[in-house]
């Protein structure tokens, strides 16, 4: 088979690398914009207490730093790997490889009792439906309990969760109370939003007129206001 140029391996990198940090893209210039309408706009030009803007401007930004930091960890922590124990040496890969029958259901079973052998001093508790260890091919490692291999980071992770694609990488042991303090931060921070901007928007939407009804006038063909149109207008004026 013949093998790919390197500039279209670097290609296909660079798209690869485009596509999955899309959404962590999306989501900062979601937050810098929440920032900007909050403090530029809101404090800055709409409030007019200098009080009513330290309060919610100092409110929102300590909300919107938890966030932030929450999520930069949740991005950047490894999500955790197996420990090395759990890894198999190479005499033990190839003793394993080396396992090779015509019988299929006879070399399935000598390669579940050569695992067994390999996993006797390890804390191995989930197995197989069949009984068997759980056993990653691509990682030469015999999986921990809750462990499971993610085909979008190319490893094992230890307590896998799920990868998530907003963060652009795997939940796991080492970054899931990074990844819970970002709901936890991102849902008060949204709800804190939204109440806090909720009276200004309110008086902002009565001050444009809006819920109130507007006089209308339909007018003939040489500019004059029609007799029905006079008479709604007087109507309107006497209430």
């Amino acid at each position: 088979m013949p093998r790919a140029k390197p500039s279209t391996n670097i290609a296909l990198r660079l798209c690869t690398s485009c596509v999955t940090g899309f959404p962590v893209i999306f989501v900062c210039c979601l937050l810098l914009w929440a920032f900007y309408a909050y403090i530029v706009v809101l404090c800055g030009q709409l409030l007019e207490s200098i009080v009513e803007k330290a309060l919610l401007g100092t409110a929102f930004t300590f909300l919107w730093i938890l966030v932030l930091t929450s999520y930069y960890k949740a991005i950047n922590t490894p999500a955790g790997a197996p420990p090395e124990q759990f890894r198999l040496s190479d005499s033990q890969i190839a003793e394993y490889d080396a396992v090779e029958m015509d019988d299929k259901e006879a070399e399935l079973e000598a390669k579940k009792e050569l695992l067994e052998k390999f996993s006797s001093r390890l804390p191995v508790h989930t197995r197989l439906p069949n009984g068997g260890i759980r056993y990653c091919i691509p990682c030469g490692m015999i999986k921990p309990d809750r462990s499971h291999h993610c085909s979008m980071c190319k490893t094992c992770v230890l307590k896998m969760d799920h990868h998530c694609p907003w963060v652009n990488n795997c939940v796991g042991f080492g970054n899931y109370k990074f990844f819970v303090l970002f709901l936890s931060y991102t849902t008060l921070f949204c709800l804190y939003t939204a109440f806090s901007v909720l009276p200004t928007f309110i008086a902002s939407w009565g001050s444009m007129g809006f819920g109130h009804h507007s006089k209308h006038h339909d007018y003939n063909k040489t500019g004059e206001p029609t007799e029905s149109s006079v008479v709604i207008d007087t109507s309107q004026r006497l209430q």
